[in-house]
């Protein structure tokens, strides 16, 4: 039996309209900024969860617009070509699906939706999608925790509230380089 592959397809523009953070980072500084936090949010997601996560946004009305897939460690962040909207991009994508592989595609628009159900595909609305998320980084957190208090290694114990600021602090050093 052949690998089966699991694929998260999110409509980018959808999602940073659904999400209040997003929303508001779109309208107060940029959709630029928006985007590029969607996209972090993705690469984290898909590290924590293992699925391949391809993050479209419509280029529908960028005139000469060509389709553009480009990597962001290993996130596909994919431009769609002019007169295409992420939805039709996606439609595609289900449409090419294998029989043995899944595919969730995250968007609250109702179209596309009922069009991933009759296809095939698991639909994830953007409020499961932002839940899914935190519930992977809790997971996180607490098999951290539990390596902490469980690991021989540690001669030293430091209480959670330093240990989330030390690891702030490394997170933040890690971005920097």
């Amino acid at each position: 039996m052949k690998n089966k592959q699991i694929y998260l397809y999110v409509d980018g523009y959808n999602i940073i309209n659904a999400w209040p953070n997003l929303y508001k980072l779109s309208n107060d500084i940029d959709l630029d900024s928006a985007r590029e936090q969607l996209i972090d949010y993705m690469k984290e997601y898909q590290n924590l969860s293992g699925v391949d996560v391809y993050v479209v946004f419509d280029a529908y009305l960028v005139k000469g617009g060509m389709s553009i897939e480009e990597k962001r460690d290993n996130l596909t962040v994919v431009y769609t070509k002019e007169h295409e909207s992420a939805d039709r991009y996606i439609e595609r994508k289900v449409n090419d699906m294998k029989k043995h592989d899944k595919m969730y595609v995250a968007s609250n628009d109702g179209m596309i939706q009922r069009i991933i159900l009759s296809r095939g595909g698991i639909r994830i609305s953007a409020n499961e999608l932002w839940k899914n998320y935190l519930t992977l980084k809790e997971n996180l957190k607490r098999q951290k925790i539990k390596k902490r208090k469980t690991s021989t290694d540690n001669i030293v114990t430091i209480d959670d509230e330093i240990y989330e600021k030390l690891e702030k602090l490394q997170n933040k050093l890690k971005k920097q380089n």
